[in-house]
């Protein structure tokens, strides 16, 4: 995040996805539920990023499912996942946002195609938590918390609050600090938003099958905005070429108001984003040693061990 920023922390292993809980503090309030390792193994695949492809209005495919060979791509500074299929090859990269006055994870989907095809895509979380909800009421008092929960859907730059931090306190506080999403196409179109997990998956309640996929598709989606965990998918639909691609990149961040959440928004296109993973980049790089043996393989390691043992104790 830099000095003048204000830094992300991301849970990630080798299965779904990759990303499972994130957020801005600790743990205990994450933007999405965290999970000891064992869990999240479990969860990541259903209950974290999700991506669903339909090709000419037939099948639809989820690149990143468990039964699905993807490449994991580590880097210093980001990760990316690969899947390739007979329709089209899919990567998404995931980094971080520096230097600037608010946390968020920045997400890069990119879709090539193998042939000429219509493409209807729904990509984003299964789960994203309003802030203050913590992490454990979302795991031990789930249904309670669920009635304290609030969307303004803002022109398809959901805004998420919610409306009790639970502190036993005689004193009435009112928070309008907030967690957001939104998607950018690289032609500069936000994508649509949806917030009401009820209508990607209907009563499947488990987040196993997109149910109600084509429901996703009409003109008016009626979303319930209040009193249910929301979710935070992004809506497609598009027709590429042989070899065209299509990518689009989602900013989920925290603001301290929806004021100021709207003022980032005048800001925020796909250019300023796609810059900010390469910003990232240098700023990490910046703060790696000069290290040259005769081995270049020890050299990169000698950066990582560095640049590790660095941030577990501050720079």
């Amino acid at each position: 995040s830099g000095a003048d920023g204000k830094p992300t922390w991301v849970f990630y292993a080798n299965v779904g996805q990759a990303v499972g809980g994130f957020g801005i503090h600790s743990k205990e309030y994450p933007m999405t539920p965290f999970d000891s390792a064992f869990l999240a193994y479990q969860n990541i695949p259903l209950k974290s990023f999700r991506t669903f492809v339909q090709v000419d209005d037939k099948k639809i495919i989820e690149p990143f499912s468990i039964d699905k060979k993807c490449d994991l791509i580590i880097e210093r500074s980001k990760i990316t996942i690969v899947n390739r299929n007979k329709y089209f090859d899919i990567s998404i990269t995931y980094s971080a946002l520096s230097h600037t006055d608010y946390p968020g994870l920045i997400r890069k989907v990119s879709i090539n195609s193998k042939d000429k095809h219509a493409y209807k895509i729904i990509d984003g979380l299964s789960i994203y938590l309003p802030k203050g909800l913590s992490n454990y009421s979302y795991h031990e008092l789930t249904t309670l918390s669920s009635a304290y929960c609030n969307v303004d859907l803002n022109n398809n730059a959901p805004y998420l609050t919610y409306t009790n931090r639970g502190g036993d306190e005689a004193k009435i506080v009112l928070e309008e600090d907030g967690n957001a999403f939104i998607s950018i196409d690289n032609k500069n179109n936000r994508l649509i938003s949806l917030v009401d997990p009820s209508i990607l998956f209907k009563h499947d309640d488990a987040f196993i099958k997109p149910l109600g996929f084509s429901d996703c598709f009409k003109n008016t989606l009626d979303q319930n905005i209040a009193n249910k965990i929301p979710c935070a998918f992004s809506i497609k639909e598009t027709n590429l070429n042989k070899n065209e691609e299509y990518s689009f990149i989602s900013l989920f961040a925290s603001f301290e108001s929806k004021r100021h959440f709207n003022n980032v928004l005048k800001t925020l296109t796909y250019d300023y984003l796609d810059k900010q993973i390469a910003i990232t980049e240098e700023l990490i790089d910046s703060l790696l040693p000069n290290v040259e043996t005769n081995n270049p393989l020890l050299d990169e390691y000698i950066k990582q061990c560095y640049l590790d043992n660095s941030l577990r104790g501050g720079f």
